[in-house]
């Protein structure tokens, strides 16, 4: 999709579990700052430099917590400016940039490994 010369890159997989609702986005200063009023964000403890980076919430966080794999989440580290959309066995993934193979490639692997 284009607009204004902008490209949205996409990837979609249905998964065998239900997720619930999710959301995985690059974490900003205003989430660090909502986060400590709301405490929504997901955390990994064995994995700070991820937790630093990415904003996740849910409305499961034991399943979350463990299905965000040390797999996926090495891999949402390779791409930083990546979104990703949960809603319940259906995982969207997507990022604003320009279209190249590795970036198509990312987001494959990515959608690969929540492919639980």
């Amino acid at each position: 999709m284009t607009e204004a010369g902008a490209i949205l890159n996409f990837g979609i997989v249905e998964v065998p579990i239900d997720f619930g609702n999710a959301l995985i986005t690059p974490e900003t200063p205003v989430d660090k700052v909502l986060d400590f009023f709301l405490r929504r964000d997901i955390d990994f403890k064995e994995n700070k430099e991820f937790s630093d980076k990415f904003y996740l919430i849910g409305t499961n966080k034991n399943l979350l917590r463990s299905k965000i794999t040390p797999a996926i989440q090495n891999q949402l580290l390779k791409t930083p400016k990546i979104e990703v959309e949960i809603n319940r066995t259906k995982v969207l993934e997507m990022f604003d940039n320009t279209m190249t193979i590795k970036r198509t490639l990312a987001i494959a692997d990515l959608l690969k490994k929540f492919k639980i």
